[in-house]
């Protein structure tokens, strides 16, 4: 005969069968309570984010992190090593003096990148990028850009130290700064007594200020001032012009320099900028038509302030005249007018012999 299901059961495990199994109704009963239907607004734990208070200080739409496992910390968080109080940013970082603060390391083909939004009114966005093979400004250099592109890149510094402004490519100097539109691509301002805008030390064969106006048009050095326009201090040479026979060809006398000069005219004038201030000097059309040489010119036609109609045609307006480069004319000049004085005196000494009753024999 099979034996039956013993259901003989002491009391004292009648009392946990029934504090497990109240348990059971309890959990259940606790979770359909807190249940959320909206399934736009999950529950977390059973409960939805909404129901979910945020702490003491702390909105609900400011994120909030306990920043040093104890704290909450709304809006602002530390990541430190060691005690660090009153963080003054979002996300504040701080090391032992031992490590860094922050690494960020990326294996894309193009080099890691840093993307900095400010959603505010006037905001923007930059891009910081330490470049990689792929990179369209090259390996090995440090890129801020306004664009993903990074063309042209607003600032670059490569791996040798160069800095470029306006270019993503810079020059083998350590700074070059490209300004590809109108405008100055540097403006340096003094504004204390006696202060300097640049200044600038060349090394032995070397030059402090290095400038080349290699654009059709360029000007190398600009310089206004209300007092001297250029100031040479020193004891070398004040002003010097590259002239050697080594880099000369065809070389030959200046003709007929007396007839330029004697075609020249020095005028009084006042400008009708820099104040209507006084002044004295040549006329550049004029000495263009004498000594075109020494005249530079407007290149650029399609602004009708650079030239005037002449027989219905475009002239350009000059832009300035070199007078140091004159020199050459006056010295052939003087030495052809001392010439005919030489001929004249011997033509007089001539008739002296013949006739000294000439005042101009005596």
């Amino acid at each position: 005969m099979k034996k039956g299901l013993n259901l003989n059961i002491n009391f004292s495990n009648r009392w946990i069968y029934f504090l497990v199994t109240l348990g059971i109704f309890a959990i259940i009963a606790v979770g359909v309570h807190a249940y959320n239907s909206n399934p736009a607004n999950p529950a977390v734990m059973g409960h939805s984010m909404n129901e979910i208070s945020p702490p003491s200080g702390c909105s609900s739409s400011t994120p909030y992190l306990k920043s040093d496992g104890t704290t909450w910390s709304c809006g602002s968080v530390s990541i430190q090593s060691s005690s660090w109080t009153d963080p003054a940013t979002s996300v504040n970082l701080q090391d032992n003096g031992a490590d860094s603060g922050l690494g960020i390391q990326s294996s894309a083909p193009a080099g890691a990148n840093i993307v900095m939004t400010s959603t505010a009114a006037g905001g923007t966005t930059f891009f910081l990028q330490s470049t990689a093979n792929t990179a369209g400004q090259g390996p090995g250099k440090l890129v801020i850009g306004s664009s993903s592109t990074f063309s042209p890149g607003i600032l670059t510094l490569t791996s040798d130290g160069n800095v470029g402004i306006g270019t993503s490519s810079p020059a083998a100097t350590k700074l070059e700064v490209d300004q590809n539109s109108n405008g100055n691509a540097i403006t340096a301002k003094a504004f204390n007594n006696g202060g300097n805008g640049i200044s600038a030390y060349g090394g032995s064969g070397g030059a402090g200020v290095w400038a080349s106006g290699d654009v059709s048009g360029g000007i190398g050095v600009k310089s206004y001032a209300q007092a001297d326009d250029f100031y040479a201090w020193g004891p070398g040479t004040h002003y010097g012009v590259s002239s050697s026979i080594r880099w000369k060809d065809n070389i030959t006398e200046i003709p007929n320099a007396l007839d330029k000069v004697l075609n020249l005219s020095g005028v009084y004038f006042n400008w009708k900028i820099h104040n209507e201030s006084h002044a004295m000097g040549f006329i550049a059309e004029d000495v263009g038509k004498v000594v075109p040489e020494v005249v530079s010119y407007e290149t650029d036609l399609t602004n009708s302030s650079n030239y005037y109609i002449e027989n219905g045609k475009k002239v350009p307006y000059a832009t300035g005249v070199d007078y140091g480069a004159l020199t050459p004319v006056l010295v052939e000049a003087i030495k052809q007018q001392q010439a005919q004085i030489e001929t004249l005196k011997s033509q007089m000494q001539e008739i002296c012999k013949k006739d000294k009753s000439y005042s101009w024999c005596r």
